[in-house]
């Protein structure tokens, strides 16, 4: 679990950084919150990797969201919940420089299962 971890801050690191805007970089996260109380969804920004073009570009902007909702996701929900076994892409949209990503996670009542130290995301 922690070379996943490991794996998926490092992963964030090179992928997060795309040339983008200063004003960009706190939007990642476009909007979030509970379809029912077993499924919530997440839609975030990911951004390609610095140098690459076409579709290697917007492969690792996807990449870049999807660990981005990831991570989002880790942060709202207690640690019995796994959000990377849990939680599918329900769909990837192309932008001229980003990529968008919408991640539903799903669990028997997700509600209880949010951080007590962390109010929900609306």
């Amino acid at each position: 679990m922690r070379k996943i971890l490991a794996f998926m801050a490092i992963a964030i690191l090179f992928a997060g950084c795309g040339p983008r805007k200063a004003e960009d970089r706190g939007k990642i996260l476009i909007k979030s919150g509970f379809i029912d109380d077993t499924s919530y969804m997440i839609v975030c920004k990911g951004y390609p990797r610095e140098g690459l073009e076409g579709v290697q570009a917007m492969e690792t902007a996807k990449e870049a969201a999807l660990i981005n909702a990831q991570m989002i996701a880790k942060d709202i929900f207690a640690d019995s919940v796994d959000v990377v076994r849990q939680g599918t892409v329900d769909r990837y949209d192309a932008a001229v420089d980003h990529a968008i990503v919408n991640y539903v996670i799903k669990g028997d009542d997700l509600r209880r299962s949010l951080r007590p130290e962390r109010p929900p995301v609306e």
